[in-house]
């Protein structure tokens, strides 16, 4: 018997399908980031920078991250009968089988199901769908009601929201939240936590505890980023030479562009990893400084910029109607305990 596996699935001994826990992980990236509004080449990207590979052990490509996104198996959903090579490919037909719930999914659903409307309309929208909505709280938000994702969404052409998957589809009360107040909420409450933490002695112990880790894998890390380095130098290479030969387009202007981004955040790894290597522990005036500076990025305009530091900081938001929980880490260590704001603290209009 043959088994055609798709990637984040295995087989048990009773040809059962089982979620493969190594690749589950990359496959619900995917859809987090295309539902947070990051185009295929920004989730290539991200996965290939990971060092993530497909099972023939090559690099993610627009094809496959397609693919991914409309696979109805990781929601649950088994069928056989799509079209083959005598009818159009993914097209299905009458005699096909489909069972929902067939086994367990890697994707909620409801996700799976709004990604798929997303997907047609940025395809009728054409060349129209180019504005890029920067989400600052992408991925953190999550309902302390129903346990589902708050996901980014234009509400009209004047404002945009986060709002719960679960409400989206009728089964939960929580409803959404305007996208610029609880920004606001969120780095008000970073920069007050970030502020506590000049000069505190605890925190540069326990920050320390973690930086031997760090410390002892150093050569291992560097060797790793300078891979990576490597890789993309030959592919920024390539493209140079296709458009030395006359073969310019802007596809590849793009591809380049994205390249020169990837070895940006690479040099900026291994700068820190021998950083980290020529110095055994870290002072109170190490962690002082970063701190300040992670504060004035705050106020940048860039917002890009505004997100890389929540989302360094700012693990996890969980949104009930009378609570925001914000919690914090450094250094991967808890600041914050979960710290609460209770209702009546955000402004009166922040929910819809």
């Amino acid at each position: 018997m043959v088994v055609l596996l798709h990637f984040g699935y295995s087989v048990d001994k009773d040809m059962h399908y089982i979620i493969n826990e190594q690749e589950a992980p990359i496959i619900r990236l995917i859809f987090e980031m295309y539902i947070n509004n990051h185009t295929y080449k920004e989730i290539c990207s991200e996965l290939n920078l990971r060092g993530y590979r497909t099972r023939n052990n090559k690099e993610f490509g627009l094809n496959s991250i397609h693919d991914i996104l409309v696979n109805q198996k990781y929601k649950g959903t088994y069928f056989f009968g799509y079209g083959n090579r005598s009818k159009k490919r993914g097209q299905p037909n009458e005699n096909m089988v489909i069972k929902e719930n067939a086994f367990e999914a890697i994707i909620e659903p409801e996700i799976f199901d709004i990604i798929q409307i997303k997907m047609k309309g940025k395809k009728h929208m054409g060349g129209t769908y180019k504005a890029k909505q920067v989400y600052l709280l992408s991925g953190l938000i999550k309902c302390g009601i129903c346990g589902s994702t708050y996901a980014g969404a234009k509400k009209n052409d004047y404002w945009s929201i986060y709002e719960c998957m679960g409400h989206k589809n009728g089964k939960c009360d929580n409803t959404a939240i305007k996208k610029e107040e609880i920004e606001k909420i969120v780095i008000a409450e970073l920069k007050k936590k970030l502020n506590t933490l000049i000069n505190d002695t605890d925190l540069l112990n326990k920050v320390n505890e973690k930086y031997k880790v760090f410390y002892n894998n150093t050569e291992t890390d560097l060797e790793i980023a300078n891979k990576k380095l490597a890789s993309i130098n030959t592919k920024i290479n390539n493209i140079n030479k296709a458009i030395i030969d006359g073969l310019y387009t802007p596809e590849l202007k793009e591809e380049m562009n994205i390249l020169q981004n990837e070895k940006d955040v690479i040099n900026q790894e291994i700068f820190m990893i021998k950083s980290i290597s020529s110095k055994e522990k870290v002072s109170i005036e190490d962690i002082n400084k970063i701190i300040l500076e992670d504060l004035l990025k705050l106020d940048s305009s860039d917002l890009e910029v505004v997100k890389n530091i929540i989302q360094k900081y700012v693990t996890e938001i969980i949104i009930t109607p009378s609570n925001i929980d914000i919690k914090i880490v450094i250094g991967n260590i808890s600041i914050t305990g979960g710290d609460t704001l209770k209702q009546g603290s955000p402004p009166p209009n922040v929910r819809l």
